[in-house]
């Protein structure tokens, strides 16, 4: 079973292009994330978070 901690094999670390940032970051592709759902639930320290896919294509991430 994968810790919390670890990545999920559908996400890869790569280099940050912004030098204000951590030398890493994740990436994956929102259709992995979606899958066919057009709203997706995101825990973070204790807080739920909403990720919306609009008619326009974008995504909106509120609390």
């Amino acid at each position: 079973m994968r810790s919390e901690t670890e990545p999920s094999a559908h996400v890869r670390e790569q280099p940050s292009t912004d030098p204000g940032r951590n030398s890493r970051a994740a990436a994956t592709d929102s259709r992995t994330l979606f899958g066919n759902a057009e709203i997706l639930h995101i825990n973070h320290q204790g807080l739920t978070y909403t990720l919306r896919k609009t008619r326009n294509g974008k995504l909106i991430l509120t609390k």
